[in-house]
């Protein structure tokens, strides 16, 4: 992801984990390469992720990335929208980015 315009992802989504085939979210995070990766409801095994488990509010992850890191640019990867977790953690992650003013 060489020359990506963020400063890190979170994957927001634990439904991803039970359709994704086998061994291909843990591919595409070695495809970040040194791009911090926040993993929200997911574990991947031999990664060197952090794991996030919050329930709907990601105002602390957010408040965590701005303030004590200075990322300024957040993108959001999480589940459909009819679900309502994933509707719930979209709805916190934007409000907490709008806050910031990013």
């Amino acid at each position: 992801m060489a020359g990506t315009p963020l400063d890190g992802v979170l994957l927001a989504s634990s439904s991803i984990g039970s359709v994704a085939i086998p061994g291909s979210l843990e591919a595409w995070a070695r495809e970040l390469g040194t791009l911090p990766l926040g993993l929200m409801g997911n574990r991947f095994h031999g990664q060197d992720h952090p794991g996030i488990f919050v329930p709907g509010d990601l105002e602390p992850v957010v408040a965590h990335l701005v303030e004590a890191h200075g990322h300024r640019r957040l993108a959001f990867l999480g589940g459909p929208p009819e679900n309502p977790e994933a509707r719930r953690r979209r709805e916190s992650f934007e409000a907490a980015v709008q806050r910031r003013g990013l």
